[in-house]
């Protein structure tokens, strides 16, 4: 019993005891002293901060006799010495506030009647006068604030051997209620996590009634318009309607009739298909808002982020959504901040970045406004081909600089925005959120893209590959065979945004794990969409690995590579399949369950894989392993 609380604390029995509530609830009913004791553990003793005051007149008395006395009668009044220090001791195991009291009592003293009564006896007993007063603190210490008053005592006392001892069991407890905290969150989370798949994959057939009573409305007005059309398959795709229900939508669409229409009965029919598409997915969209808010109080913004956007699918003035999403209204348009800066300007976004409204005209003949002059496309891309004097153009979060066509360098903005917003969504604890908006960063990410390899090298004459970051993480980026290395700037791309996000460096098999994890997502209809785990040749090679039950780097022997230095004197190929694979186990596995957990070792380089996900290296490993087999078989 003596030693029971402090092996709870060091964490090696009693696994039921998770709490620094639940810590200080035993310690108060067993009575359990927190520390060790030189003998039996302290018995209830009536004993008052008074009954110190004799003891100290005491030693006071005996302290001038001591002087007094020749030296060869003073060894006879040790024995006295001793017993008063005991007594002394045993008040203050008895009573905590006993213990300031008497090293208050004899810190003046101390230094002098060490020599004058002798180290061998005074040094001893202060000793275990100050062990007794640190020991005492701590059996009584009922809670995290007993503890810090208790450590402030010993600090202003200069005691700093019992101060570290008490450092040491708010650090330990500080670790219990961390673990606490997390698993409660995990459990939260992945509850919430849950339900959002659970309603999604209903959805996938639910929602096949409310599409084709709006069909059959169709058929009765033998009407279909290539927009209602279009904003059909969108609505299908997002609601993700499996094969078999939306292929005979589809059929039914292609068989419709069309009637002759006036253009007002056409107006007036797309108005009403609108408004009809909007009433017979009301619930859902109601529904859909309610988990973001959900997801958003357990902090799944990235999550939120997603189910706002297919709230504005559905419908697209969702003000809610829009507002939820940082969009902000200028007229009629809801459009990104820096969107709405520029339209506040007068500027609208085109194939060739920000023009005028009154210019959409001449830009869609060829040309394009260039310091104020009016020139053909090609004539101003090849002004703007060299170093000296590229394109510039920005948006939100990215400022690029171009040597590339202004066509080509407009489409490679758009793509980096959209790849922020995937990052953040798939990274959410890493940023702060208003609702479903991450933070912006502080700067501008700087993206230098060049027409070619050839002039790139001019600029970095050692650089490898068609995409890398700079020492002042700027990244340079060259065009191959005349397009953009999507994969190899995704890659790099990450590794910028998690440089300016973080403020200390994580391991290097967390950063090249989640590059990697996002370099295969693909751009479409403005949206970048990361997909399954099959889309990346990585995973899918490793996952390969283990099921044939080859060599491959585990999960426990990838968390070790903390360093640069390790990283880089490893099979480099090796470790990075291993890191993607990993990265998109953790994320994925159950449900997300250790995504939010992943993150925050990306944010927090302290903290070991053990304390964040709760379980062992072994155990990771296992689980990763099972992943894997399961992912090669099918």
């Amino acid at each position: 019993m003596r030693y029971a609380l402090l092996l709870v604390l060091t964490g090696l029995v009693s696994a039921q005891i998770t709490t620094p509530d639940e810590v200080f609830e035993k310690l108060y009913r067993d009575k359990v002293p927190l520390g060790q004791w030189a003998d039996a553990p302290p018995e209830e003793v009536d004993v008052e901060l008074c009954d110190l005051d004799p003891l100290f007149k005491r030693y006071l008395e005996l302290r001038a006799a001591y002087r007094k006395a020749p030296n060869q009668d003073k060894p006879l009044l040790t024995p006295s010495l001793n017993e008063l220090m005991d007594s002394i001791i045993a008040v203050v195991r008895s009573l905590p506030a006993a213990g300031p009291a008497a090293w208050d009592f004899f810190a003046p003293y101390a230094r002098e009647d060490m020599f004058v009564l002798g180290r061998g006896t005074l040094w001893v007993k202060l000793d275990q006068l100050r062990t007794t007063y640190v020991q005492t603190g701590l059996a009584h210490a009922h809670g995290k604030e007993d503890l810090e008053a208790l450590l402030e005592d010993l600090s202003d006392r200069e005691l700093l051997e019992g101060a570290l001892e008490v450092q040491r069991v708010l650090a330990k407890l500080e670790e219990v209620r961390q673990a606490g905290s997390r698993r409660r969150a995990r459990k939260n989370a992945c509850a919430v996590r849950t339900k959002v798949s659970d309603y999604l994959a209903e959805l996938g057939s639910s929602s096949a009634k409310e599409l084709g009573d709006l069909v059959s409305w169709m058929e009765r007005k033998a009407w279909v318009a290539d927009a209602a059309r279009t904003r059909m398959d969108q609505v299908v795709a997002a609601l993700g309607l499996r094969e078999r229900y939306s292929q005979p939508l589809r059929a039914r669409l292609d068989a419709i009739d069309k009637r002759a229409y006036t253009d007002d009965k056409l107006e007036e029919l797309q108005a009403s298909y609108d408004k009809k598409l909007s009433k017979e997915t009301l619930a859902i969209v109601k529904t859909l808002a309610r988990l973001a808010r959900d997801c958003e109080k357990v902090d799944e913004h990235g999550l939120a982020s997603v189910l706002h956007e297919l709230v504005l699918v559905l419908d697209d003035s969702n003000q809610h959504s829009r507002q939820a999403l940082g969009f902000e209204q200028v007229a009629e348009q809801w459009l990104r901040p820096h969107a709405a800066r520029m339209a506040e300007q007068g500027f609208v976004w085109s194939c060739y970045g920000w023009a005028e409204q009154s210019q959409l005209l001449r830009l869609d003949a060829g040309e394009v406004c260039d310091a104020g002059t009016w020139k053909k496309v090609a004539a101003a891309d090849k002004e703007h081909s060299t170093l000296a004097s590229p394109w510039m153009l920005s948006s939100d979060a990215f400022a690029l600089t171009s040597t590339a066509g202004i066509e080509l360098s407009a489409e490679l903005l758009v793509r980096l925005d959209a790849f922020l917003l995937l990052l953040q969504r798939q990274l959410d604890g890493l940023f702060q959120w208003q609702q479903s908006t991450p933070k912006g960063p502080d700067r501008p990410f700087a993206v230098r893209l060049y027409k070619d390899a050839k002039q790139r090298a001019k600029v970095l004459p050692d650089a490898r590959g068609p995409a890398l970051l700079d020492a002042d993480n700027v990244l340079h980026l060259c065009l191959q065979d005349g397009a953009i290395p999507h994969r190899a700037l995704q890659r790099q791309l990450t590794q910028q945004i998690l440089a300016e996000t973080l403020e200390t460096a994580p391991a290097p098999w967390l950063t090249e794990g989640a590059a990697m994890y996002l370099e295969p997502a693909v751009f479409f209809a403005g949206r970048m969409s990361l997909g399954s785990a099959r889309r990346n040749p990585r995973i899918i090679a490793h996952a390969q690995t283990v099921g044939a039950g080859s060599p491959a780097l585990a999960l426990d022997q990838l968390v070790t590579l903390s360093s640069q230095e390790r990283w880089q004197a490893g099979d480099t190929a090796a470790q990075e399949e291993a890191a993607a694979a990993s990265f998109a186990f953790l994320m994925v596995m159950d449900s997300g369950r250790y995504r939010a957990d992943l993150i925050a070792m990306l944010g927090d380089p302290t903290l070991r894989a053990e304390e964040a996900f709760g379980l062992t290296g072994d155990s990771l490993a296992v689980l990763a392993r099972r992943y894997f087999q399961g992912l090669a078989a099918h």
